[in-house]
């Protein structure tokens, strides 16, 4: 006879739903064993059994195993293994992006005569340094500084170790761009949309930081990621006198640079950086696109051309990359059950 199913144990299936297919597939009912063994020691089992919800130390446990199963480390199938190291490469390009950008914001107000884009002339016109623009002390300033310092913060933890501590700061950053959003949303002009959008994207950096660095994850070789970081930040600086000339020109720029060594066979790219590369430039032709509609409301030629261009460019890179990528990837396979703990 088939002994009725509790609310609890209704409940628990539900949340296990997180998990893969093919974990759920031969771990489900061990699990749930494991769980109402433990409800029925409970003094009040019945009571949990009719009424109750699984605690949120079972779910967190139950996201961290989906996290570790779905984009694991150094445990799993070659595909399986490929995924992971994709969200985490994303995550971590994503930081890179976003405190290259914090570091041009800092050197900008301590040296404001390299980067005219943050000052006004005396005709309210963008262009040679007059003076620097008066900082606004709203709230939107605050958290700016917040999202600067959250994302310098988790890339530098990630980078030297302190995973406990990177984690915190993408949560913060991830916590403060859903502020962003939802002020976004309240607002009715079109840049408003693309502001959304953009901090949406930035939240999607945060979140494959969160779900893929974990326990299963070889530590990150700091030394091409601090080049990066500093190159980056001098190139923005450089160029950061023009308005059109955003970070994703420099993408393209090492796109190209990576397109002319691919066909010379000087280096090819791992599987993996090439579909994290190409998720990036995919991202950032949305975010361009997005951008067009200003263009064309303004009626500015110039730019709209100059954009239509680089989304051009960035969605033929992403489909190249990608391309190259599916001729290397290992074969499909379902992961082990054996995942760490």
């Amino acid at each position: 006879m088939t002994v009725p199913m509790t609310v609890l144990e209704r409940r628990y299936r539900r949340m296990l739903v997180v998990l893969p297919k093919w974990y759920r597939a031969e771990r489900e009912d061990e699990m749930v064993a494991a769980f109402l063994e433990d409800v029925d020691q409970d003094p009040d089992a019945d009571v949990r059994h009719d009424f109750g919800w699984p605690g949120w130390g079972e779910f967190g446990s139950v996201v961290a195993l989906s996290a570790r199963t779905r984009w694991p480390g150094r445990t799993g199938s070659p595909r399986a293994l490929v995924k992971g190291e994709v969200v985490r490469l994303i995550g971590l390009i994503g930081l890179l992006l976003a405190s290259a950008s914090a570091l041009n914001q800092w050197l900008s107000r301590i040296a404001p005569e390299l980067y005219a884009i943050h000052y006004i002339g005396a005709d309210g016109y963008m262009g040679a340094y007059q003076g620097p623009i008066p900082v606004i002390w709203d709230w939107r300033f605050v958290l700016d500084a917040f999202l600067d310092g959250a994302a310098v913060l988790a890339l530098l933890a990630l980078l030297f170790g302190a995973w406990r501590l990177a984690k915190a700061g993408a949560a913060v950053l991830l916590l403060t761009l859903l502020a962003f959003m939802a002020d976004d949303l309240a607002g009715e002009e079109f840049v408003l949309v693309n502001a959304f959008l953009f901090h949406l994207i930035c939240a999607l950096y945060a979140l494959c930081v969160l779900v893929g660095f974990h326990s299963d994850v070889e530590p990150v070789k700091p030394k091409w990621w601090l080049v990066a970081l500093v190159g980056i930040a001098a190139l923005w600086m450089s160029l950061g006198w023009t308005t059109f000339l955003m970070i994703d020109v420099y993408v393209l720029v090492g796109a190209v640079a990576y397109v002319i060594v691919h066909q010379r066979r000087l280096w090819r790219a791992p599987a993996t950086g090439l579909l994290a590369v190409a998720a990036v430039c995919a991202l950032m032709a949305l975010e361009r696109l997005a951008w067009m509609t200003a263009h064309l409301l303004y009626g500015d030629l110039v730019s709209l051309a100059f954009a239509v261009a680089q989304v051009a460019v960035l969605v033929v890179m992403a489909l190249w990359l990608r391309a190259q990528a599916v001729k290397v990837l290992p074969p499909e396979a379902r992961s082990p059950l054996s995942v760490a703990s």
